[in-house]
């Protein structure tokens, strides 16, 4: 009974650490994934996605892109445009 328990513990300590390992892995897509939901929801409110789509820029290229929408009134916050950036950089980039 008493290696029943052991190994038990093992186990719940063993899914434990694996649990953990893999939350740590999804939030490096999260990024990418409120990227997306940036553009959708704040880029095409004006524009339509294939004139995104289009565009080929680098990652300074996008990040003016961004900077002048926002001078225009794009409504993206401070912490909402490094990650639409590198969003756009890593899918519409050059």
């Amino acid at each position: 009974m008493k290696t029943f328990a052991v190994v038990s513990l093992i186990v719940v300590i063993f899914l434990s650490l694996f649990l953990v390992a893999c939350g740590g892995s999804s939030s490096t897509t999260q990024p990418a994934s409120q990227g997306e939901t940036l553009l959708k929801e704040k880029c095409t409110k004006c524009h339509n996605l294939s004139r995104v789509e289009a565009q080929k820029l680098s990652s300074d290229e996008w990040s003016q892109v961004v900077a002048s929408m926002v001078a225009r009134g794009a409504q993206l916050t401070a912490d909402e445009q490094p990650i639409l950036v590198q969003y756009l950089a890593q899918t519409y980039g050059k």
